[in-house]
């Protein structure tokens, strides 16, 4: 039987509170490190990727907000 895997901590506490208030529906998908960046900059099927620190390739190649 596999596992279910709960996300916790600070960021999807903050998604959860703005998303909830808002009545916006979403779902979150625990992907490899490599693949959830490649999905967040051609976003065609994830719009957001949190969790990760600021540099200068993510300056240069993701929105940041």
């Amino acid at each position: 039987m596999k596992k279910k895997k709960e996300v916790v901590g600070l960021d999807i506490d903050i998604f959860n509170e703005v998303f909830t208030k808002n009545g916006i529906s979403y779902s979150v998908n625990l992907l490899p490190w490599k693949r959830c960046l490649l999905s967040g900059k051609v976003g065609k099927r994830h719009d957001v990727v949190f969790g990760g620190g600021l540099n200068d390739y993510r300056r240069a190649n993701y929105v940041l907000t």
